[in-house]
């Protein structure tokens, strides 16, 4: 059985980790609230000898639920598996529609990573997408 449960951490508002029967962790994601009605999920990751159980969807869908229990209208991601996401209503944006402060957030954090990352992560070939929580289109 797995289970996932918040871990608190300065700087990340809500982390997700996924664990086994014993405890081990096995799958992660992150949720960042960026604005009043906006929040990112970053970091999906599961153990590749795991995947294809539904680890992955369980906690897609619990930050889904997270962000909607917040009152958020919208989750936004940058994933290089856009045809993954799309299963879970997320569809592609063009970046320059997230904020100002958003882009300037991320755009801080790839600056923090070795020289050799910033140009594949400023101009790699991420997908940006988006998932609408509102009108029932959070499934």
């Amino acid at each position: 059985m797995f289970f996932a449960r918040p871990l608190r951490l300065r700087n990340i508002k809500a982390f997700l980790v996924a664990r086994d029967a014993n405890g081990k962790a096995v799958a992660c994601s992150g949720l960042h609230q960026d604005s009043l009605d906006l929040a990112e999920i970053y970091g999906v990751a599961v153990l590749p000898e795991l995947q294809s159980h539904g680890i992955g969807a369980m906690l897609i869908r619990k930050c889904k639920e997270r962000a909607a229990a917040g009152h958020l209208s919208h989750l936004w991601l940058a994933t290089v598996k856009p045809a993954y996401f799309r299963r879970y209503s997320f569809h592609p944006i063009s970046r320059w529609t997230l904020p100002a402060s958003t882009l300037l957030r991320k755009s801080g954090q790839v600056f923090h990573q070795p020289v050799q990352r910033w140009i594949p992560a400023l101009l790699g070939r991420y997908t940006f997408m988006k998932c609408d929580l509102i009108d029932g289109q959070s499934s």
